[in-house]
């Protein structure tokens, strides 16, 4: 593993992890997932979403929870599982294992449970966002994203979020 959080460092990882409300951002992160074009693509071309969007929701929080909770062995055996299967996912202008689309759909994730964290339950904890952005990486690390991939700050965290929703095009496979 390449980011700083390890097995003793992801104290806020493991608190917003352990959040029920959480959970409910999920229809978030997804949507702003499906809202990238090679994204939704993908999923289109190699996902059944469509027909047991439970099951897909159910195996990201399976792996986010091994990530979070578990040890380092388990999470890099579960990174590699998904590596593999990532593999198969491949078409024109987009690869599962692409670093941009790993950057953008954990960022997804990260800004899901930072603005449920902050907006819905108004920061019970105090402001943690500077340590749970550092420790979410370790989601991207585990899935062999590349080191320095993914915004390095909250600073810089904010205008990847800013500058990536500005630039998104929802396609009409997207919509779909």
């Amino acid at each position: 593993m390449t980011s700083s959080a390890t097995a003793r460092d992801r104290a806020v990882l493991r608190l917003l992890a352990a959040e029920p409300a959480v959970m409910l951002a999920a229809g978030r992160a997804l949507l702003l997932q499906v809202a990238h074009p090679r994204i939704a693509q993908g999923v289109a071309d190699h996902s059944d979403l469509r027909n047991r969007p439970l099951d897909r929701l159910f195996g990201t929080l399976d792996f986010l929870t091994i990530v979070a909770f578990g040890t380092p062995a388990e999470a890099e055996r579960m990174g590699r599982a998904i590596r593999r299967m990532h593999e198969r996912i491949t078409g024109p202008g987009y690869s599962g294992n692409d670093p941009d689309l790993q950057v953008w759909v954990n960022a997804t994730l990260i800004d899901a449970a930072l603005f449920v964290y902050e907006d819905v339950l108004r920061s019970p904890s105090g402001d943690l966002a500077a340590a749970y952005i550092d420790q979410a990486r370790y989601v991207a690390d585990v899935l062999g994203c590349p080191p320095g991939a993914q915004p390095a700050d909250v600073g810089a965290f904010r205008r990847y979020m800013d500058d990536m929703t500005a630039s998104l095009q929802v396609t009409d496979t997207g919509r779909e």
